[in-house]
């Protein structure tokens, strides 16, 4: 019946999809098309703010930035931020832990420590929060999503080198409540539910306003195998948020938001025992508080703006991480000092910005922005029993200048230089120069270029902080002594074009992008002791990244928006590194996939009912498959099979009231074709990192909305 109802499905998506390209070509008016784009249609033009930190129509942007925004977030198949982001062109969301389920971000084929995750603009992803936080922000937290690919705007930090993901949240707009409930079946055995309220009160003058979110989400472990350890972990967490804005005179605004965050989870063996009697076992418990306060100003008559901000996030963790002994010496050791650990983070940043207008006129625009920002992060991770200490301390000073200029409206130049104090790089300040040019022949194509040079301190990312289950122990990652700084240079070549009619639109973009990596850091396999594998981060000399992405999308006005997105890419060390003294170096980079992509499309019916149909694309990777497990007795390099995910959504809307008020309930499936690992390892002394594709099996899922005005 699946699939028979998915082939079905799938006929009508590309009948539809093909005649309305076909339409959207031929009837495409190219020098008028910015200008006759209706109201009704998706805005694909519309104001963003994550590439120069002001406000911007895409187009006029000299960095390509792509939104996912409120419409489209409601439309996919997520409860949480994790599950959308792979929606998103040159990005893809893995689970790397099979018992705690931490999930990262990975961007143009760099792992997560490469990318640059914002909260409104402000770094406050410290790298415990960075485990599980994709995770923990539901969807009804954020308004939209900028992505801006490759480190080419110098406002932000030198580690932005895949790129920059600002999750901007939903602000006070007009008085409102909405609640919403969903409930989520995984396989035939374990239930995901969430509740979330949203109240809004805004001032009738606009000049104030606050809201209130709270969320909740209790979720069963899952076992995919039937060996009693999950394959996905049992969890409750819990979020309250409050924010507001100020405006007490012209041209002036403040804002403030204050987060609690809390997270229960624990998997591998599915007992009701203590955590510390079961044969094998993660438990964590997060507690995240987080706070920012932003002041704006207009000077001059708008000819400046000044911006002060101050952003603080704590995060206190308690966790275990271990395996039951099976000797009655051991045993008795173990349960005498069971390996409990404590970890606190606190991140601090503070910074002012002043964007000064020297020209608007008809010809020209020319934007200057300086600033300074200050971050310091504390991080403290110990475990006892295991001899495990982390406690490091980072501050960065950066100091940054960028020009904003258009002298035609066809030409923009954005030049701008990154000067970074770093406590773990002393002596001298590491220098960003960041470049980017875009030329618009006609209104509706653009063509672009970009440079930008970053570097990553030897410091502690959130994947150094995880522990794996490995050859019967547990695996650590230590820094090495003497390591340094790795450098980044990346170039990025995009050609973007919307054809539009007053109804009716079609686009793509062709994208490359070229990453080089001086004294890369690498992961070596040290050998064991008495709690297991340790592996060793050094330096591993160059390394490359280069890629093709291609986009795609259509749109006619109140039926349907297709988009679709496929990237190639391949990365690699330019001398083979050590994994395991067991397997030959390698030369690529693991787990990390040559191709990569999805596919959204969205039909509306009568303006009540809306289908969503999406699928997302992971092709073959090799990774470390260390012995330990029943599958396996010896380390070797697996090389893992294509999945092609489908999502099916379907929605219906009332209005009641009068239009003061709405219910919206949606149903769909997840995971359609049940695309899912099939060689999970098994029993306690799994290889807990040998994990890939999709996040869940097939999965059913319903909700309901009620929005009042």
């Amino acid at each position: 019946m699946y699939l028979i109802f998915f082939v079905k499905t799938l006929h009508s998506f590309l009948h539809i999809t093909i005649l309305s390209l076909l339409s959207a070509a031929t009837s495409a008016q190219q020098d008028s098309a910015a200008a006759q784009i209706s109201e009704g249609v998706r805005n694909l033009d519309e104001v963003v703010v994550t590439a120069t930190r002001t406000a911007r129509r895409r187009s006029e942007s000299p960095l390509l930035v792509r939104v996912l925004d409120r419409r489209s977030l409601q439309s996919l198949p997520a409860m949480a931020l994790s599950d959308a982001l792979s929606y998103q062109p040159g990005l893809r969301v893995e689970v790397a832990c099979q018992t705690c389920n931490y999930t990262q971000l990975r961007m143009n084929g760099l792992p997560g420590a490469y990318s640059q995750v914002l909260v409104d603009g402000r770094p406050l992803f410290s790298p415990l929060l960075g485990l599980y936080g994709l995770e923990q922000l539901p969807t009804e937290l954020i308004e939209k999503v900028e992505v801006l690919r490759g480190g080419g705007s110098s406002l932000y930090g030198s580690a932005a080198i895949a790129g920059t993901v600002n999750i901007i949240t939903r602000q006070p707009e007009r008085s409102g409540t909405t609640m919403q409930t969903q409930y989520q079946r995984v396989g035939e055995q374990s239930g995901d539910l969430t509740a979330s309220l949203r109240s809004s009160q805004v001032r009738a003058d606009g000049k104030a306003g606050m809201s209130f979110i709270a969320n909740r989400r209790q979720r069963q472990w899952f076992d995919a195998n039937d060996d009693g350890y999950s394959e996905t972990p049992r969890a409750r967490s819990g979020m309250a948020g409050w924010n507001a804005f100020l405006q007490p005179g012209a041209g002036k605004r403040l804002q403030a938001s204050l987060t609690y965050l809390q997270e229960y989870r624990r998997g591998g063996e599915m007992t009701s025992e203590p955590v510390v009697a079961a044969a094998q076992a993660e438990e964590r418990d997060y507690g995240t508080w987080t706070g920012s306060a932003d002041y704006r100003q207009s000077l001059r008559g708008s000819q400046a703006v000044y911006t002060a901000y101050i952003g603080w996030q704590q995060v206190r963790r308690a966790h275990y991480t271990g395996i039951l002994p099976t000797e009655d010496k051991a045993l008795a050791a173990h349960l005498a000092n069971p390996p409990v650990g404590g970890s606190r983070s606190h991140t601090l940043q503070a910074g002012t910005q002043l964007n000064l207008q020297l020209a608007r006129d008809s010809l020209q625009k020319h934007v200057l922005t300086i600033g300074t920002e200050w971050l310091r992060e504390a991080i403290a991770d110990t475990i006892p029993a295991y001899q495990f200490q982390v406690r490091q301390t980072t501050s960065d000073l950066g100091v940054f200048a960028q020009s904003d200029w258009s002298p035609h409206p066809r030409w923009t130049l954005l030049t701008g230089l990154r000067a970074d104090l770093h406590n773990l790089i002393p002596g001298r300040a590491l220098l960003s120069p960041r470049t980017a040019l875009l030329y618009r022949p006609i209104p509706s194509q653009q063509l672009r270029v970009g440079y930008g040079a970053g570097f990553r301190a030897p410091q502690a990312f959130d994947t150094d902080l995880h522990m794996a289950f490995a050859s019967g122990g547990v695996s650590r990652i230590q820094i090495a002594p003497g390591l340094r700084e790795e450098r980044s240079q990346s170039l990025h070549l995009s050609w973007n074009a919307d054809h539009a009619h007053s109804n009716r639109i079609f686009g793509y973009t062709l994208e490359a992008f070229f990453t080089s990596l001086q004294d890369a850091f690498a992961l070596v396999n040290t050998g064991r002791d008495s709690v297991g594998e340790i592996f060793s981060k050094r330096n591993g000399g160059q390394a490359s990244v280069a890629g093709l992405t291609v986009e795609c999308r259509a749109e006619r006005k109140g039926i349907f928006h297709w988009e679709a997105s496929l990237t190639w890419q391949r990365s690699w060390y330019r001398e083979p590194v050590t994994v395991a003294d067991s397997l030959p170096p390698q030369q690529r980079f693991l787990r990390t996939p040559d191709i990569y992509g999805y596919s959204h499309f969205g039909w509306t019916l009568r303006g009540r009912w809306q289908v969503g149909l999406s699928q997302v694309y992971t092709g073959p990777m090799i990774l470390v498959h260390f012995a330990g497990g029943s599958n396996y007795p010896s380390d070797r390099l697996a090389r893992t099979r294509p999945f092609l995910e489908h999502h099916l959504r379907i929605d219906r809307s009332w209005m009641l009231r009068k239009g003061d008020a709405q219910i919206d309930a949606f149903l769909g499936v997840r995971n359609l074709t049940n695309q899912y690992q099939s060689d999970f390892d098994r029993g306690p002394y799994r290889d807990s990192n040998f994990i890939y594709g999709p996040s869940i099996p097939r999965s059913f899922f319903l909700g309901l909305r009620c929005r009042i005005l």
